[in-house]
């Protein structure tokens, strides 16, 4: 199992820059936790010894490390998939504008400036994202709040308990 999560890993990552990605950090090989033995179960923690979790001795953890690894690196593919599809519905809107004047410009020049609007294309639709979900956070809270301060009459509740 644990070469598969690998396999997964380098694929997603590998993927991810195939469609002009851009990965926040390389895969990592080995895990950047410690792992400490004790009562028969395996203690995680990080570099600063906070406790991420705890393991059963039976599991491996190295394939603890390539199952975090193969989902970060599906959720960061799944991110920038999801920003393709936007970009294609909204592939008749203009680019964002650029200061810089395209004319008569090198080929390889403009595929490099054309990659680095997309990444920033994509850091907006990510924080536009994050917006969205303060704000419906924001208007659960509204809710819960307005739903709390209602007062039902206890005479309700006593003709319900009493019956018709």
């Amino acid at each position: 199992m644990t070469a598969t999560y690998e396999a997964r890993a380098k694929q997603h990552h590998d993927r991810l820059i195939e469609m002009g990605g851009r990965p926040t950090r390389p895969v990592r090989l080995q895990p950047t936790w410690n792992a400490t033995y004790r009562d028969g179960l395996i203690y995680i923690t990080d570099n600063q010894g906070e406790l991420e979790c705890t393991l059963s001795d039976d599991i491996d953890p190295m394939n603890h490390h390539w199952s975090r690894e193969s989902a970060h690196f599906e959720r960061e593919l799944e991110n920038w998939q999801r920003f393709r599809e936007n970009q294609q519905r909204l592939q008749h809107l203009d680019r964002l504008e650029t200061e810089l004047e395209l004319d008569d410009t090198d080929a390889g020049l403009i595929n490099v400036l054309t990659r680095l609007s997309d990444w920033e294309e994509f850091e907006v639709f990510q924080d536009l994202i994050c917006v969205d979900a303060f704000d419906f956070g924001d208007r659960c809270r509204l809710s819960f709040l307005q739903i709390t301060k209602w007062e039902v009459p206890a005479e309700n509740f006593t003709a319900k308990l009493r019956g018709p």
